[in-house]
């Protein structure tokens, strides 16, 4: 009987001293799995933040290049329209002094696109004694350089707040990618203590962290 007390005596140690060591090596798996999983995630961040920061430049240049184009249509645009101007008041010089011969030369050098101006001006000054001075008031008179440079400009501002989205997206990606690092730390300081409930605080921390970066990433735009 002494010798059978016995036996269940160890085996009952045994089992008690099996308990620790189940959660030991609970631990340290969980600790192992959080590691690699934080570890992929946080290259995948990282990763996703690099390229972010390259499409935030791209579209920063892109705009850039723009508003110097809008700039170059703009000056252009000027420059014809002084044409237009130059060109119709020495054909209203030549109208008042009645030659014909310069009225015509004068009318020939239009450019096209202030022709229907002019001609609606001519027009609305036979019927109309409030008329505008000059067909330049008119909404026939379009310089299309112009409009072309209020459309550059427009998309230039476009691309920028483009461009400022991306890099509110880069950032995310890093703050996610910190966060994950956390998670990292965390984890692999759980096994250092040897305390149970030790442990688990920290793989509760970390796997929170590397739960909260996962879901952020997922809904984050990738490129």
């Amino acid at each position: 009987m002494d010798a059978s007390n016995e036996l269940e005596t160890d085996a009952a140690v045994a089992e008690e001293e099996d308990i620790p060591k189940a959660w030991e090596r609970g631990c340290n798996i969980a600790s192992a799995a959080l590691l690699g999983i934080a570890a992929v995630a946080t290259s995948w961040a990282t990763y996703q933040a690099t390229r972010w920061s390259g499409v935030q430049s791209q579209l920063y240049t892109e705009a850039s290049a723009m508003r110097v184009e809008a700039s170059r249509a703009a000056t252009r645009a000027g420059q014809l329209s002084l044409v237009d101007i130059s060109t119709f008041f020495q054909w209203v010089n030549a109208h008042l002094e009645k030659d014909g011969e310069r009225e015509n030369f004068y009318r020939k050098h239009f450019r096209p696109e202030f022709i229907p101006a002019f001609e609606a001006w001519v027009v609305d000054l036979k019927t109309n004694l409030e008329s505008p001075r000059a067909p330049f008031q008119l909404p026939e008179y379009k310089v299309s350089l112009l409009e072309k440079s209020e459309q550059l400009e427009q998309d230039a501002k476009q691309t920028f707040k483009q461009g400022e989205a991306a890099n509110e997206t880069g950032d995310h990606y890093v703050l996610y990618a910190v966060v994950l690092a956390s998670a990292m730390f965390f984890a692999g300081l759980a096994p250092q203590f040897p305390r149970v409930g030790l442990r688990l605080t920290f793989l509760v921390m970390s796997t929170v962290m590397c739960v909260f970066g996962l879901y952020r990433i997922a809904l984050s735009p990738v490129t």
